[in-house]
Order: C-alpha cells, then structure tokens, then sequence
C-alpha cells in the first residue's frame, strides 16, 4: 500500500478504553508525516538525477559509437595509406636504379 503524508494526517484510530492518548498519536504522526514528506522530495530528487544520468549516459553511449566508427575508418584509411606508402618505395627503389644505370653510361 502506498501511502502519502495526507495518508497519514488524515488517519482516524478509534479509541478504546485503555487506548492510547490522542494527542501524542497526532503529534507523533505529524513527525512521521513531515519525516515522511522529507523523503518523499529526495526520492523525487533522486528520479529527477537518474532521468539526468540515463539521458547522460544515452548520449556518451551514442558518442561512444561514432567515436568507434570513426575509429574503424580511420585504420582503414591507415592500411590503405600504408600500402601506397610501400608501393611508393618500391617505384623509388626502382626509379632510384634506373637513374644510377642511366648516370652510368
């Protein structure tokens, strides 16, 4: 059962013969309604900075993967470039040989 602090101001005993005094029940349940309302608020307080957090959380995490895509097209582009790179050595090794033969003659 959920209660809230109206529940519990607003919560008639009935008396008996030797029940308990009325007035310390009502001051008593005063302190456990406001106690009651304090939590009330920092459970609300506390949902409101989840709500923050999730969506926190759901951004970085879509952040998250396109940082990680862009990190996979990056190492492509690397391996390509560094296949020209060794094509581009070998055609100066080449060209390198072909000028040392021309000089030569």
């Amino acid at each position: 059962m959920n209660i809230c602090k109206k529940d519990i101001i607003d919560k008639e005993f009935t008396v008996d013969y030797k029940g308990y005094d009325s007035k310390e029940v009502d001051l008593f349940l005063d302190l456990v309604a406001t106690n009651y309302e304090i939590l009330e608020e920092f459970v609300n307080k506390l949902k409101k900075q989840n709500a923050i957090l999730e969506n926190n959380n759901y951004k970085l995490l879509k952040e998250i993967d396109v940082l990680k895509t862009q990190i996979l097209v990056l190492k492509q582009e690397k391996q390509k470039l560094e296949e020209k790179g060794v094509e581009n050595v070998d055609i100066i090794t080449r060209l390198s040989k072909l000028e040392s033969i021309v000089h030569e003659e």
